[in-house]
């Protein structure tokens, strides 16, 4: 998905050029191609940014969370400890000094963010036991062996910049229309236009139509994260916590309600639970035997 990421923010950047260039009366058969490619240059520069260390550090800048405290961390870094000895026992990984956060909520979860920072509900860190915090704990630590977390941090940042680009390009699209003369010789640039129409046309003309790529990637990139919680899943199973996990989503899917409505089914980040859960029943009935 950062492909077309960044091919979309390459659009945006060709759309915004014309625009500009249209304002200004200036036209150059190469500036159209030279400002998609620049859109999309800059998109692979935020991209190599989101997996750097600097990346790393915005990141945990901007994470939906708290720093754990040490009371927390005494809880959780044994824990950890065991989940990373397993993983490397099991699949020769492991991923040294990672941060831990926790997010204030009574939900049972849990979240992996770019190369290192772990995220635990106040929820799961009060009503999980061991063996359950180590199986989310392992799920979130295969989120980190497959990248999954870390391609979720440059499509983050693609994001954030196509968004930028949709609001510059309807300011820029309202500009133009403003300073167009109309039939009569006279542009809009009246008080009604000065403020009113750029709003308009902002939230109109192409806010809405202009985000139908944004639209495209929401619909589409739940049905590949469904892979990557299967894959997850897998490998907390694989290091021998699939137990626990097991437990974990048993309860969540306690006090889930399901997706209501077409859309809402569609955009589901995860997979079923239920579905979930009978994969790892399958995995621990087979290899116990």
């Amino acid at each position: 998905m950062m492909w077309f990421l960044m091919l979309f923010n390459g659009l945006l950047a060709s759309i915004g050029t014309i625009l500009v260039t249209g304002i200004l009366g200036y036209n150059n058969e190469y500036i159209e191609p030279i400002s998609f490619l620049t859109g999309a240059g800059i998109s692979f520069l935020i991209a190599k940014i989101m997996v750097s260390k600097g990346g790393d550090k915005i990141l945990g800048f901007i994470a939906p969370a708290r720093k754990m405290s040490q009371r927390e961390q005494e809880r959780v870094k044994h824990i950890l400890a065991r989940v990373q000895e397993q993983a490397n026992a099991k699949e020769g990984w492991e991923i040294k000094n990672i941060r831990l956060y926790t997010m204030d909520s009574p939900l049972l979860n849990a979240f992996a963010m770019g190369r290192d920072i772990l995220g635990l509900t106040s929820g799961a860190l009060e009503h999980l036991d061991d063996d359950e915090l180590a199986g989310l704990i392992a799920h979130e630590i295969g989120h980190f062996y497959y990248r999954d977390s870390e391609r979720q941090a440059v499509n983050f940042g693609l994001l954030c910049f196509a968004e930028a680009m949709l609001w510059v390009n309807g300011l820029v699209l309202a500009l133009r229309h403003l300073l167009t003369p109309n039939k009569n010789g006279h542009s809009s640039a009246g008080i009604m236009g000065l403020f009113i129409m750029p709003l308009i046309l902002l939230a109109i003309m192409f806010r809405f139509l202009g985000s139908i790529g944004i639209w495209v990637y929401n619909f589409t990139y739940p049905l590949l994260n469904h892979k990557q919680e299967y894959r997850a899943d897998m490998f907390a199973c694989k290091a021998g916590f699939g137990a626990g996990l097991g437990s974990v989503l048993s309860k969540i899917m306690s006090y889930e309600e399901p997706p209501k409505g077409l859309t809402a089914k569609l955009t589901q980040t995860h997979p079923n639970t239920g579905d979930r859960i009978a994969k790892i029943d399958d995995y621990l009935h087979t290899n116990a035997a």
